[in-house]
């Protein structure tokens, strides 16, 4: 692919219902998706970091930032956090 990722599936419909059958999967990836995602605002991961943050406040901002990352595929600076 274009962006280096790695990921595929090819799939089709299956005569008479509403199911797909996989017919090849490459699951291996190591791409994140880029794009520019409307609910993904301040109040939602205002949401989302309030538990974590409550169950442990001394965390750091550079591990909600790996949390974000890993997660959610979220790239946030660390001066927003």
């Amino acid at each position: 692919m274009s962006n280096g990722c790695l990921w595929k599936i090819h799939a089709s419909l299956v005569p008479g219902s509403k199911n797909f059958m996989i017919k090849s999967l490459r699951d291996q990836y190591g791409c994140i998706r880029l794009e520019n995602i409307k609910a993904t605002n301040s109040t939602w991961i205002t949401k989302i970091l309030l538990s974590i943050i409550s169950a442990d406040p001394n965390i750091s901002n550079k591990e909600l930032d790996i949390i974000l990352n890993d997660k959610f595929r979220i790239k946030s600076q660390l001066i927003q956090l």
